[in-house]
């Protein structure tokens, strides 16, 4: 690709940035310059976290920039791919990007609450699939208990436990399933780091060997 066309499509993606259009690219090979743009912001935030110890002030919404521009052009990602139809792009020696999509998954909002309900339940003779364990205090195992609000949905007991009034909320909600994207780089070979020697120094001269003044 031509530095000309590495600046077109970086004016291009910004563009697109700044009007906050989640669009499909005109082709696949636009993902390159996404992915090596997410590499050098994430090289960016990576220094701004270490520098942010010894300054504070205004590193984190630098931060938080950067990583809201990060998931912007993701979308874009995944809107280019899902427009293509594909479910990644390899760029040998540049970075690779794919997509795929995650399981719809549960947050809890009131543990207390999940955890009486899950206990009743218990009592009831319900399998409750290890979703809560009792030590000092109750902990919510929350991959268990995805599990086991996954079987009360499908079994229809998720409104037997979880039925509220029209102005409650439930302890519990259930977030979409969404496409992610991730992007890996090619690791640097041992040989292509410059070694870092020493300049080689004249052996030095004796002062005797100098005529005196």
């Amino acid at each position: 690709m031509s530095e000309y066309e590495q600046i077109f499509h970086k004016q291009e993606l910004y563009d697109l940035y700044s009007k906050g259009e989640i669009v499909a690219l005109d082709d696949l090979y636009g993902i390159e310059d996404i992915g090596l743009n997410i590499q050098e912001m994430n090289k960016k935030i990576e220094f701004l976290k270490e520098y942010k110890r010894r300054k504070k002030s205004d590193i984190d919404k630098e931060i938080d920039l950067m990583e809201n521009k990060i998931e912007f052009f993701k979308k874009i990602v995944i809107a280019t791919l899902k427009e293509k139809k594909e479910k990644g792009v390899d760029f040998p020696g540049s970075c690779k990007a794919s997509s795929r999509n995650n399981k719809p998954t549960w947050t809890i909002t009131d543990d207390k609450e999940f955890i009486k309900i899950v206990k009743e339940a218990e009592k009831e003779g319900e399998k409750i699939e290890e979703s809560i364990k009792e030590t000092i205090v109750i902990d919510i195992v929350k991959k268990n208990a995805s599990k086991l609000l996954d079987i009360w949905e499908k079994n229809g007991n998720f409104e037997k436990y979880f039925e509220v009034g029209e102005d409650e909320e439930s302890c519990v909600k259930k977030e979409p399933s969404k496409t992610t994207v991730s992007f890996r780089y090619p690791e640097i070979r041992e040989d292509e780091i410059i070694d870092e020697t020493s300049i080689p120094m004249k052996k030095e001269i004796e002062i005797n060997e100098f005529d005196g003044i």
